[in-house]
């Protein structure tokens, strides 16, 4: 992770978590990722990362810009994956 940026990585159930990138300068973006059971325990580590590839951990369910996500994207997390 640069040094000009802040994240943060929330568990929302067993598979899915969603990761928030807040930049120094320009836009915050958020992910909802679906996490292999072989790649849960490296979850946390994506914080402790000098660059970040969501990729990497896993499945890309949703993504945008903007601090958090929009209601609609949280129900829809919700109702298909049991996402809060």
């Amino acid at each position: 992770m640069h040094a000009n940026m802040r994240m943060r990585v929330s568990r929302v159930n067993a598979a899915i978590c969603c990761v928030h990138l807040y930049p120094v300068q320009g836009a915050s973006s958020w992910f909802y990722l679906d996490v292999p059971v072989a790649k849960r325990a490296q979850r946390e580590r994506i914080c402790l990362s000098d660059t970040v590839d969501i990729a990497a951990y896993g499945t890309v369910l949703a993504s945008g810009y903007g601090d958090e996500p929009p209601t609609h994207v949280v129900w829809a997390m919700q109702a298909q994956y049991g996402a809060a």
